[in-house]
């Protein structure tokens, strides 16, 4: 498909197939025009699997179904020109999710070069790319942004260009601009890497401009859920906006004790090694006693952070635990609380255990992963965090009770 040719207002009714599917082919395709491109059913327009595609000079304007479906292959795009395109269904049609209306990438090489993605939306996610792979693969697919322009693109949800699922990426002389995440995370790129990958998912963008990208929750430009990249390679970012990471979001890493009525005092490096904890735990000590058996309702506040210290103020499903090291005490009642903006307020619990004597309480958070910040982080320490308490002796008019 060469040279000069325009493709206009092609509309496939066909109610099984795609308007172009081509595999285990070598194609080129150079300096052709699409325009008004639609489907009745089928979703997408073209199908290439098992291919060597090299693209140069396409134009594509206007289209309601996903693009290109890509898979198994090695695809290479410069030069390409997209804009207008918005799914849309026919009455005959149930609404289905589509997360990509440019790129569905599956299993596959892509290198989109010198091109530009102008005003497509998506009425779920990542309206431009979404490139997932097989986490269990012996070998990585990439991704390779280079001398592209990114603006305007809308997901209702997230990832206002891009989401990355185990793929390694690369970015470099791009420009994202107003694109937007209206409900979700990622205002440009969303870069998610499976858990269970043997292999680290490799992020790398460099000589890039991130302005004016909006996140309806996390990362205005960026966020990412397992691997950092590595964005120190002369990039900008400037007027993003999101309610936690206006450029770029994480995920929870540590907690953080939050200054308090109760009074607390922290303990020391040689106090902490003395209860026989890593010299790194944060240990708060109560400096008025608890009562065996009475509800402490002054409170316990604590916060939820990333790696680099700052609160994650839009979790409200973590649940975080306190629970005693020793085998004689029993946390009860309010043990588990669910974070509020990022906060978990402990007031309504019950330690039970033997007067006179000290006891020594753990606190979690199920969203903090030490298997993933020991890989993700493997220069970084992240403190554990207890609270020590003294169970005072009754008083005149109480009495101990071995219920």
């Amino acid at each position: 498909m060469n040279g000069n040719s325009t493709f206009s207002n092609a509309y496939n009714d066909d109610p099984t197939s795609t308007l172009v599917a081509v595999d285990t082919s070598v194609v080129n395709m150079s300096q052709t025009i699409f325009t008004n491109l639609s489907s009745l059913s089928v979703s997408p327009l073209f199908n290439f699997q098992e291919l060597i595609l090299y693209s140069d000079g396409v134009t594509v304007s206007g289209f309601d179904k996903t693009l290109f479906a890509l898979s198994n292959g090695e695809y290479i795009f410069s030069g390409l020109k997209i804009s207008k395109g918005k799914m849309t269904w026919s009455n005959l049609q149930d609404a289905f999710m589509v997360n990509a209306i440019v790129f569905d990438v599956a299993q596959a090489d892509l290198s989109l070069l010198s091109s530009s993605v102008d005003g497509i939306y998506s009425n779920y996610s990542s309206p431009v790319i979404y490139i997932d792979n097989d986490p269990t693969a012996n070998q990585q697919q990439t991704l390779l942004l280079n001398g592209s322009r990114f603006t305007n693109n809308v997901a209702n949800i997230s990832a206002g260009v891009l989401l990355s699922v185990n793929t390694n990426v690369t970015v470099d002389n791009c420009l994202f601009s107003g694109n937007a995440a209206l409900l979700g995370d990622g205002g440009a790129l969303y870069l998610s890497c499976d858990k269970s990958m043997s292999i680290p998912c490799t992020y790398t963008v460099s000589n890039s401009v991130f302005s004016n990208n909006t996140a309806g929750v996390d990362g205005g430009a960026i966020k990412y859920d397992y691997y950092t990249p590595d964005i120190h390679l002369n990039n900008s970012f400037f007027n993003n906006k999101a309610t936690y990471g206006p450029s770029v979001a994480s995920y929870p890493a540590q907690l953080q004790f939050i200054n308090q009525k109760r009074d607390l005092q922290m303990l020391n490096t040689s106090q902490v090694q003395k209860l026989g904890l890593p010299k790194t735990a944060v240990v708060f000590n109560m400096t008025t006693p608890l009562v065996s058996g009475s509800l402490i309702t002054q409170g316990i506040t604590l916060k939820l952070q990333d790696q680099n210290g700052t609160s994650i103020v839009t979790d409200n499903s973590s649940v975080a635990e306190m629970y005693s090291l020793n085998s004689n005490v029993t946390v009860m009642k309010s043990k588990s609380v669910q974070a509020v903006n990022g906060q978990f307020l402990f007031n309504d619990v019950i330690v039970v255990g033997p007067p006179g004597s000290i006891i020594l309480l753990q606190i979690t958070a199920d969203s903090i992963n030490p298997f993933m910040l020991s890989a993700a982080y493997p220069d970084l320490s992240f403190s554990s965090v207890y609270v020590q308490a003294y169970l005072r002796y009754c008083q005149a008019g109480e009495y101990q009770t071995t219920d």
